[in-house]
C-alpha cells in the first residue's frame, strides 16, 4: 500500500464458478496505489519471462494489472514493466513481459492497483519465454 495500513482491503475470496480462489482488492480511504507482489532471487530465473493475470476490473476506478520489477545486487531497480487495464466489462487479460538480465539479484512480480473500486484477480502465472528480442 501507499502509506496508510489500512487504506486496502485484501481478501482471498472463492471465484464463482466455485473452482478455486481469487484476490479482491478494495480501496477503503483515498490511498493513490496498492500492490501484492511475490518476491524471488534472480537466479535461475534469468532470461525472458512473462507475468499474466486476469483482471475483473468492472468495479475498478482507475487502472490495475501486472507489475514485474528487477533489483541488481545494491536493491536499485534495474528493469521495470506493468501493464495496466481500465475499467471495464468482466474479466480482462494482462500480460507483461520482461528480461531479466544476467547477474540480477532479485525479482519482484506483482498484481498493481491505481486508484480506488474494487478488483479481482484470477489465474497469475509467471512463464519463462524463448531467447529473443
Amino acid at each position: 500500500m501507499h502509506a496508510d495500513p489500512l487504506s486496502f482491503a485484501f481478501a482471498v475470496e472463492r471465484a464463482d464458478d466455485g473452482h478455486g480462489r481469487r484476490l479482491v482488492v478494495t480501496r477503503l480511504k483515498p490511498e493513490p496505489w496498492a500492490i501484492v507482489t511475490q518476491y524471488h532471487l534472480a537466479a535461475g530465473l534469468e532470461g525472458r519471462l512473462r507475468l499474466s493475470v486476469s483482471v475483473d476490473a468492472r468495479q475498478l476506478e482507475g487502472a490495475a494489472g501486472a507489475s514485474v520489477t528487477v533489483h541488481d545486487i545494491a536493491g536499485r531497480v534495474s528493469v521495470h514493466r506493468q501493464a495496466l487495464v481500465k475499467p471495464g466489462p468482466g474479466w480482462q487479460p494482462v500480460a507483461v513481459e520482461i528480461a531479466v538480465p544476467a547477474g540480477s539479484h532479485s525479482v519482484e512480480f506483482g498484481l498493481l492497483v491505481e486508484g480506488g473500486g474494487r478488483v479481482a484477480f484470477d489465474d497469475a502465472a509467471v512463464e519463462r519465454l524463448p531467447p529473443g528480442p
